[in-house]
């Protein structure tokens, strides 16, 4: 009888299992070169030469954070096939070079080498370009069958809105660029203002012990950038300790300036996050649309995203667990953080898990989010359409001033063309006037001349 009874809980237990059916990924590119050289604290032309570029242990970062999400998903919580299947994963980036260089390394540690497709023979013979290929049996001897060298996998990596200066502008860039914050920030310009003056002597003290002039909060933020990049690559040997201190204590402060100044309410929560939670809504509604089948639905979303973008999800979801997370870099993440949403198939209904650099934590108030829920708090923090981003974004606003500029520019234009000509043919008129009043003169002393009228 006992055994019976435990074989029925063992079974119980089996059947009412939660199931990993979704993950989305956020992930932050690895580190960086400066971006900006004002201060020029380094020689190194890899950096002067190359700002805002993704650097080599960049790329170790996030080839290591790939092989860690391929453990994970792939051998520990079997949600992608262990053969590729092209239909598990999406990738999605800015299009930025960092960003697509990033989600390259990524994807070289989620499918390492040796995991890429192989040739038949005959496939071989048949795998030639349409022009004579040089030396190509001692390629083919170096490639064997494998369709690329050392067996390396290639994935798709997608651009949902493709990296152009108007996208750059307003739906990566909001917080910079969207009229209606800016309006919204002259508000608390007499708060940031309050921000620097009581600070002021921390900000000159850092320049003074980094033996340059710094006296604003921005001048601070350029030059704290400078030097946490230079840290993070091992490159900040020139620079003296009393200046790593000084940039290291005013962390804190300028996080936390940035978020007052950038993501402290509620629309600009909803703008910098807009490309973020529309995907993962959509995401999530087509792992829970029964009318897909299984085979066809996405397995898994990973997007390479901002600091900033990072920053404004743990505002958004992890408020109560805000001293559990680490303060970071500028903007409150480090270089290759990640933010996963782990969607499960449960006996309660769908659950919802988040995990902060692979650390389980509470969101929302609570372990594990109802997924209606979760999706309903989502709505209140993003928009239903592009068309309601660039409405509350008001970027027409800014589109007018563009207009009106150009407008004006032409306007100048004309009038300066028209100036030209007018004062030309003026000059003329009044050449052939005097030229006439001339020969008149002539005439008058010359009699003879009637003769040849």
């Amino acid at each position: 009888m006992k055994v019976i009874i435990v074989i029925y809980f063992l079974c119980v237990a089996f059947t009412v299992e939660d199931k990993l059916i979704f993950a989305a990924v956020f992930v932050r590119d690895g580190v960086r070169t400066m971006l900006t050289n004002i201060y020029k604290l380094t020689d190194n032309k890899n950096f002067t030469e190359h700002l805002g570029r993704l650097t080599d242990i960049g790329k170790r970062q996030m080839y290591l954070l790939g092989r860690q999400i391929d453990y994970t998903y792939r051998e520990n919580k079997k949600l992608i096939s262990i053969k590729y299947n092209p239909r598990d994963i999406f990738v999605n980036v800015s299009g930025e070079a960092r960003s697509v260089e990033s989600a390259l390394s990524f994807m070289y540690g989620f499918y390492p080498n040796g995991t890429g497709p192989k040739l038949t023979e005959e496939q071989s013979l048949q795998a030639v370009p349409s022009i004579q290929v040089e030396d190509l049996e001692n390629i083919w001897k170096e490639l064997k069958s494998n369709a690329l060298p050392e067996q390396i996998r290639y994935v798709p990596i997608h651009t949902k809105y493709p990296y152009n200066e108007f996208n750059n502008k307003y739906l990566y860039s909001p917080h910079i660029n969207c009229p209606s914050l800016k309006d919204e920030r002259k508000k608390y310009s007499y708060y940031f203002d309050y921000l620097e003056k009581n600070n002021s002597e921390r900000i000159y003290n850092l320049g003074n012990e980094c033996s340059i002039e710094v006296y604003s909060i921005k001048e601070a933020s350029d030059l704290v950038d400078e030097l946490n990049s230079l840290e993070a690559n091992a490159e900040n040997a020139k620079v003296k300790d009393e200046c790593k201190k000084n940039a290291a204590s005013l962390k804190q402060f300028l996080k936390d300036y940035t978020i007052y100044s950038h993501i402290d309410t509620e629309r600009s929560k909803k703008l910098l996050s807009y490309v973020m939670l529309s995907s993962l809504r959509d995401c999530f509604e087509q792992a829970v649309n029964v009318n897909i089948s299984e085979d066809e639905k996405l397995k898994m979303y990973i997007s390479h995203v901002e600091d900033i973008h990072l920053l404004v999800l743990t505002k958004i979801f992890f408020e109560d667990e805000s001293d559990k997370l680490d303060n970071g870099t500028l903007n409150g993440t480090h270089f290759a953080s990640s933010i996963i949403f782990e969607l499960y198939n449960t006996s309660e209904g769908y659950k919802i898990k988040a995990l902060y650099n692979n650390q389980s934590v509470n969101f929302i108030g609570e372990k594990r989010l109802d997924y209606n829920n979760f999706k309903n708090y989502i709505n209140e923090f993003t928009y239903k359409t592009d068309k309601d981003f660039y409405d509350s974004c008001n970027y027409k606003e800014d589109k007018m001033k563009h207009t009106i500029f150009v407008i004006c520019l032409f306007a100048v234009f004309v009038v300066s063309v028209g100036t030209t000509w007018v004062v030309f043919i003026c000059k003329m008129k009044r050449s052939m006037s005097d030229t006439t009043e001339e020969q008149d003169d002539a005439n008058k002393l010359d009699p003879m001349s009637n003769y040849f009228v």
